[in-house]
């Protein structure tokens, strides 16, 4: 789950803080070049990704995964549902708890549902899962608006992985497109690093190597 190509607008006048601006500014022009890339692209770009986290060690060893499900415009994860699960991973998925800034987290098997929510998203259907599962968790794959090559990310700016993240120890795993990757992602000491990033190029890591 990851909101839709866009971003909150401030209010006329309102004073941004200079970091706040400086996301802002990269998140439109980040967000306007992944919408421009064609639908084949995409695909292939995706495939691509699917291939390089496979022969991927970590990837391998890890049993319990949490993957987003994305917009149009994003890699797309959907497809490997199925892969996932005949390669005998646990597999979860997140759903806005309705009117938070908050997700839950539903485990996804050959038989889920999965129904438009939050930003039109796809989201499962069912009862999510206690808390205490995001301990079980070996791998968080994450959207992203941009990454850099320490290990940062741009989200879009709603919070809902900042909160999420800080709850896990997981792996955390960037995913994203080529033309995602920018030289610098301004941060906020809220904002967690990434461990690693996939991408159609291959899969870099930078931690808990």
């Amino acid at each position: 789950m990851s909101p839709p190509d866009q971003t909150a607008q401030e209010p006329p006048g309102s004073s941004l803080h200079p970091v706040t601006a400086t996301k802002q500014a990269l998140r439109t022009t980040l967000l306007k070049a992944r919408q421009a890339l064609p639908p084949g692209q995409r695909r292939l770009a995706s495939a691509q990704m699917w291939a390089h986290l496979l022969e991927e060690p970590r990837f391998q060893q890890a049993r319990t995964l949490h993957l987003f499900l994305g917009t149009p415009h994003e890699p797309d994860t959907l497809s490997w549902i199925p892969e996932l699960q005949r390669h005998g991973k646990t597999l979860f998925a997140p759903r806005v708890l309705p009117g938070t800034p908050l997700l839950e987290h539903l485990r996804v098997s050959p038989g889920t549902s999965l129904r438009p929510g939050a930003f039109g998203i796809l989201e499962p259907e069912g009862l999510p899962e206690p808390p205490e599962v995001l301990q079980q968790l070996d791998l968080i794959l994450i959207p992203g608006v941009a990454f850099d090559q320490r290990g940062n990310r741009l989200g879009y700016g709603k919070g809902y992985y900042d909160r999420f993240l800080s709850q896990s120890g997981a792996l955390r795993l960037g995913v994203g497109f080529d033309l995602q990757q920018v030289a610098e992602v301004p941060t906020e000491p809220h904002d967690l690093p990434m461990h690693g990033l996939l991408s159609e190029s291959g899969l870099t890591w930078w931690e808990a190597s």
